[in-house]
């Protein structure tokens, strides 16, 4: 099962989706923790926004992961 939420920053959507989660037993993936994850890999990294080719090769390194909350 796949549910997508979407809205404004702030909105709530992570707190929503959180009580769904838990109600319906299934798992949560917060994107918004990827984007400040990726973007903090990119900024230590000192790659520039408009460098795809780094940008490609940095973020697609192995040490870069995600655990379900």
């Amino acid at each position: 099962m796949i549910i997508a939420i979407d809205g404004t920053s702030s909105s709530g959507k992570t707190s929503i989706a959180r009580e769904l989660g838990n109600l319906l037993n299934i798992p949560v993936l917060g994107t918004g923790a990827i984007y400040r994850a990726v973007a903090l890999k990119l900024y230590n990294a000192s790659v520039e926004p408009n460098n795809d080719e780094k940008i490609n090769v940095t973020v697609n390194r192995p040490d870069l992961v995600y655990r379900y909350s």
